[in-house]
C-alpha cells in the first residue's frame, strides 16, 4: 500500500511541477517580450522552489528548461552549469574540449522553449465574493460555473450570510472572477 501511495504521490508532484513549468513558460516569454524583467525573474524563484520543493519528481529535461530560461537574467551562471551538465554527449566536458568547440553548444543556440497551453489551464478558480462592493469572503468553484450556481455557493459562506440574511435585491457576476451583492 505504501509504495502505491508513494507513486501516486510522485505522480501528482510531477504533474504539479509540469503544470508550474509550462505557467513559467509561458509568464517569462510574456514578460520578456514586455520589458517586464523583475516579474520573470520572480516567476523563475517560483519555479526554483517547486523544484526544490518536490525533488524526486523534477526530470533533467525540467532543469534544462528552467536554464534556458534563466540564461537571459544570469548568462554567465545559465552557461557554465549548461556546459558542466547537459552541454555534448558527455555530462561533463574538459576545458580543452569546451575552447576547442568540441561536443559543445552554447545554451544562447538552444531553441526557446515553448509551453503547452493544455497544462497552463486550472480547472478551479477563487471566486471572490463582494456585498456592496466590499469583499466578504471567497471560495473554490471549477472554472465555468453557472451564475445560479455560483450564487448559491456564495450564499453558503458563513460570512456571507450575515451581510445578505434575506437574500441578494441585486446579482452582479463577473464569470471566474468575482459575484456582488
Amino acid at each position: 500500500k505504501s509504495k502505491t501511495l508513494n507513486s501516486k504521490q510522485t505522480q501528482n508532484s510531477k504533474s504539479q511541477v509540469k503544470k508550474i513549468l509550462h505557467r513559467t513558460i509561458k509568464k517569462v516569454t510574456e514578460d520578456i517580450e514586455s520589458l517586464q524583467y523583475n516579474t520573470a525573474i520572480s516567476a523563475l524563484m517560483i519555479l526554483l522552489n517547486e523544484f526544490e520543493a518536490s525533488r524526486d519528481a523534477v526530470p533533467r529535461e525540467d532543469i534544462k528548461i528552467f536554464l534556458k530560461l534563466l540564461a537571459p537574467f544570469a548568462s554567465y551562471t545559465a552557461e557554465e552549469l549548461w556546459s558542466r551538465f547537459f552541454a555534448g554527449k558527455k555530462s561533463r566536458i574538459r576545458d580543452s574540449q569546451r575552447e576547442s568547440g568540441q561536443n559543445y553548444r552554447s545554451i544562447h543556440l538552444e531553441p526557446w522553449p515553448k509551453f503547452d497551453p493544455k497544462l497552463i489551464q486550472e480547472g478551479t478558480f477563487e471566486l471572490v465574493i463582494q456585498v456592496n462592493g466590499k469583499v466578504r469572503g471567497r471560495t473554490t468553484l471549477p472554472v465555468g460555473v453557472k451564475e445560479e450556481d455560483a450564487k448559491k455557493a456564495a450564499l453558503q459562506e458563513p460570512s456571507v450570510k450575515t451581510y445578505v440574511p434575506m437574500g441578494p435585491r441585486k446579482v452582479i457576476f463577473v464569470p471566474n472572477k468575482l459575484i456582488n451583492f
